[in-house]
Formats: C-alpha cells, sequence, structure tokens
C-alpha cells in the first residue's frame, strides 16, 4: 500500500486480521471485514484526510487468503475453515458437511441436529439463524459471514413434542417443521380407548402460564376440524377428562413429563 501526497510514502504490506481490522501508521485498527478492494481504499483514505486534505491511497491485493470461521455442535466437520471474502453461511455449513448428523428413533432416521435453532456468534452476541431457510435463498438467514464467526448447530433434545396422557405409547417426538398434531398422535399409537376424542389439548409456552389450543380428533377424521401444526416444545395432552383450569391441569401434566423423561432416559441408556 502506498500513501500517496506532498510526499509519497510506501506503507508496506498491510495484513487482514482474523477479527477483520487492518493496523496503519497514524490511524490504528481499521475494521474493512466485508469490503471490496475500492470500500478499503476508500475507508483508508478517508482516514488519512485528517492528516492531509490531500491524501491519496494506492492499494493493490497482493494475496486473498480469506478470513476464518469456525462451525461446531451437531455436524459431520466441526472445525475452523478458511472462508472466501463474500461468502455466506451456507457455504460455512457445507463445510461442516452439508447434512446433519442422525440417529434412530422409531425405526425412522431423524436429524440429531436442530437446524432451526442453530446459533451464529459474532463479537459474543448470538444471531438466531434457520439453516433450512438460509439453503432456500432467505438472505435474512444466509447471511454474509465476518472473520471470526461460530456457527453453533445444538442437539435436537430441546425441540421435542411431548404426547402424553390417555395414548397408547406415551413419548418425545424429535420435532420437525410440518409436524401436526395427527402425525403426533400415530407416532404415539393413536389415543387409548379411555381416550376423549372430541377434547385433545395441544400445550404451548410455560407451563405456569400456557396457551392451550382445543382440537377434536373426531372432526379430524371426518374432514370437519383444523390438523394443527405444531412447534417445537408443544405438549400433546389427551386425557378422559379435562380439568376445568389451567392451574389444575400443571401438577399432572408435570407428573406426566417426568415419568416420560424418566421412560426415555432409561430407554436411551
Amino acid at each position: 500500500m502506498k500513501l500517496l501526497g506532498a510526499e509519497s510514502q510506501e506503507l508496506g504490506t498491510i495484513t487482514v486480521r482474523e477479527d477483520g481490522h487492518i493496523h496503519l501508521p497514524l490511524i490504528g485498527p481499521l475494521l474493512i471485514a466485508g469490503c471490496d478492494l475500492e470500500s478499503a481504499r476508500a475507508a483508508i483514505e478517508s482516514g488519512y484526510r485528517q492528516y492531509s486534505h490531500h491524501s491519496r491511497i494506492a492499494l493493490q491485493l497482493v494475496e486473498a487468503k480469506g478470513h476464518l470461521a469456525t462451525i461446531v455442535g451437531r455436524v459431520q466437520q466441526p472445525g475452523t475453515y478458511v472462508i472466501r471474502p463474500g461468502a455466506r453461511l451456507v457455504e460455512l455449513f457445507v463445510h461442516g458437511g452439508g447434512a446433519p448428523l442422525m440417529y434412530m428413533e422409531d425405526g425412522q432416521s431423524v436429524p440429531d441436529a436442530d437446524l432451526l435453532g442453530a446459533r451464529l456468534v459474532r463479537e459474543g452476541k448470538a444471531l438466531s439463524v434457520s439453516i433450512p431457510d438460509a439453503m432456500r435463498g432467505d438472505l435474512k438467514h444466509n447471511i454474509y459471514l465476518r472473520p471470526g464467526d461460530i456457527l453453533f448447530v445444538p442437539r435436537t433434545n430441546n425441540r421435542r413434542i411431548s404426547v402424553i396422557g390417555e395414548v397408547q405409547l406415551p413419548k418425545s417426538l424429535v420435532f420437525q417443521r410440518g409436524m401436526r398434531l395427527t402425525e403426533a398422535l400415530a407416532r404415539a399409537g393413536g389415543p387409548s380407548g379411555k381416550a376423549d376424542n372430541g377434547d385433545i389439548r395441544i400445550i404451548r409456552g410455560n407451563l405456569t402460564s400456557p396457551k392451550i389450543y382445543t382440537a377434536s380428533l373426531a372432526q379430524l377424521l371426518d374432514g370437519d376440524g383444523p390438523d394443527i401444526e405444531l412447534a417445537p416444545g408443544d405438549v400433546v395432552f389427551v386425557t378422559r377428562h379435562w380439568t376445568a383450569s389451567a392451574a389444575e391441569l400443571t401438577p399432572s401434566l408435570t407428573t406426566a413429563l417426568m415419568g416420560l423423561a424418566v421412560t426415555s432416559s432409561v430407554m436411551k441408556n
């Protein structure tokens, strides 16, 4: 890099650090992450204008090494990778193997990675990103990477659907986008003979103040009722007789969920 003014000065080779900054004489650190060559030249020139209004910068790219970004969690190949300038989130996911780890549950291969709940850690702050949306080209999720970014892909454990109460096989299911009530009930063996098929509840949110949705399996089978799309963390509760309030329901829900958690732990071990 060369500083052009009343007297030209050769500043030598300037290296872009992993945090996206360069260090310049007189100016100090300057962030140029994500800049093309012309934008970087203009930023540097602006910095030197405080010392000379006639300063000009001659900038030449000597070597493009890219920058480093890291992917960790439930991916095939976690690690730190060199990312080309202008790379987006999906490119880092591809470096990590491009597909989530899988395991078998109920004879089905299910993802062990929560691609919807991924986090991009940048400068100590965690940004929520959806890898499936990013792969579909949604630029709100397929964002540009910066030096030092860390993409964390968590396990699916915290995004499960619990099906409890009067069903054949109470169980915890891995949440998958588009999962609906009838699918969850079917995978739990369907309602037992004692179930109230006309009054099935979906509990969403904290059990102390949940949102409760009512569904009728009888109407669903007749095509008259909505097949509710489930959300991560939902509890599908099938009872014989519904209690009057959420407050009365909480103890029975808590007991059922604790029993389900113990059963799942024993089966996994």
